[in-house]
């Protein structure tokens, strides 16, 4: 029973590392867009590291004490899993650490040149957009970075639209206050 128990473990540490893999060649938008959505005080940056460490420190772990429980050789693993798993905990505490080399280090790209000329309501705007999208559409444009890029100017235009309009309906207002006293 334990031994069906590990190889869950491992399989599934295996699929969110593959996962985590694909966040970060900019494959799977998913989680960077869901991030988009959230409303914090100050905005953060996704990093997709220290997830990554965690889930490999899980497969480690599970990988060793399986090979434990059946050869007796995977203390190294063990090891080095739990390594991976303080390292990926740590490295997940240090988000106001990481905050300054999130200029030089973003991955994916496609993220990277995203942050560089959206403002926050707009990448707010894209990830809920996100949403709306069926998920063929989805899947599409989450392996193709230029039919994606194209998509998320048209949000942004659509944005600016909507706060030209909005900017114009408070001058009318104003305008129309003033007119009538």
């Amino acid at each position: 029973m334990l031994t069906l128990f590990l190889i869950a473990v491992v399989g599934a540490s295996f699929v969110f590392l593959i996962r985590s893999v694909l966040v970060s060649v900019g494959f799977y938008k998913d989680p960077i867009l869901e991030h988009f959505r959230r409303y914090q005080p100050v905005e953060t940056c996704f990093d997709p590291w220290p997830g990554a460490l965690l889930w490999m420190g899980v497969l480690f772990s599970a990988s060793g004490f399986l090979l434990e429980l059946h050869i007796q050789m995977g203390f190294i693993f063990i090891v080095v899993g739990f390594l991976l798993l303080a390292l990926g905990g740590w490295a997940d505490m240090q988000e106001t650490a990481r905050r300054p080399w999130h200029r030089w280090v973003v991955l994916p790209r496609w993220y990277a040149e995203l942050r560089e000329r959206t403002t926050r309501e707009e990448r707010r705007r894209i990830g809920f957009m996100w949403l709306w999208l069926p998920a063929r559409t989805r899947a599409r444009l989450s392996v193709s970075n230029a039919a994606f890029q194209h998509w998320a100017d048209l949000i942004i235009i659509a944005t600016v639209m909507q706060t030209v309009e909005e900017d114009s309906n408070e001058g009318f207002k104003k305008r129309a206050a003033q007119v009538v006293r």
